[in-house]
């Protein structure tokens, strides 16, 4: 059975990919398009799928991890 990862998960997955800058970018996005207290998990979840397609990406290029 296939359970979907909570947030935290997934952002300890790409942080070993992701330098501290874009890090700080995503929360920063996050933040920015975030109106209420609750919407912000919802923000930096869209922030955290657009790094994973983009390192998956990357490795399907042959990029692979930084």
């Amino acid at each position: 059975m296939f359970v979907q990862p909570n947030l935290a998960t997934r952002l300890n997955a790409i942080f070993p990919s992701l330098t501290p800058d874009e890090i700080g970018i995503m929360l920063e996005m996050a933040e920015a398009f975030a109106d209420e207290p609750g919407e912000l998990s919802l923000c930096l979840a869209e922030q955290v799928e657009m790094a994973e397609q983009r390192i998956i990406r990357d490795a399907l290029q042959g990029r692979g991890l930084r």
